[in-house]
């Protein structure tokens, strides 16, 4: 499997099928229209019955990128791997204030868990804009700053 073959390298599906329309648009941004249709497609549908709604955002992982309007909510990080992941960390709060302001909208924000996670430290290295600080280590080691 792989893209069009104007683009062997494009890999964004909708199922079984390459979206050639989410081509240019920010991962975060997509992720969030689909969970409000989801959301709000079940608060019309089967707001009797269970959903259960993984998110997983890619925003802060490398290679790191956002849009120019939270990048320039930054101006004074002179550092530009810290000043992208930055960008990105806003980028994801706006979504899941969107996503959470939806279920509040369709009635199902009183009946939800919602669970955050991280997979693993920050990468302070390779433009990856992280901080574990004060803990030792990163991404990919198992001190405190690779496991939490």
């Amino acid at each position: 499997m792989g893209g069009p073959p104007s683009n062997p390298g494009y890999d964004f599906y909708d199922g079984e099928e390459v979206d050639l329309s989410a081509d240019g648009i920010y991962s975060t941004d997509l992720y969030t229209t689909r969970a409000n249709t989801i959301i709000q497609t079940h608060a019309t549908e089967s707001a009797d019955k269970p959903l259960f709604l993984y998110m997983a955002y890619q925003a802060t992982h490398t290679p790191l990128a956002a849009p120019q309007r939270f990048q320039d909510m930054y101006p004074d990080i002179a550092d530009p791997d810290r000043m992208m992941f930055s960008a990105a960390a806003s980028a994801l709060d706006e979504s899941v204030m969107n996503i959470t302001q939806t279920l509040k909208d369709t009635g199902l924000y009183d009946n939800t868990i919602i669970v955050f996670m991280g997979d693993n430290g920050a990468l302070e290295h390779n433009h990856g804009g992280g901080s574990n600080y004060p803990l030792r280590g990163e991404k990919g080691t198992t001190w405190e700053g690779g496991v939490r």
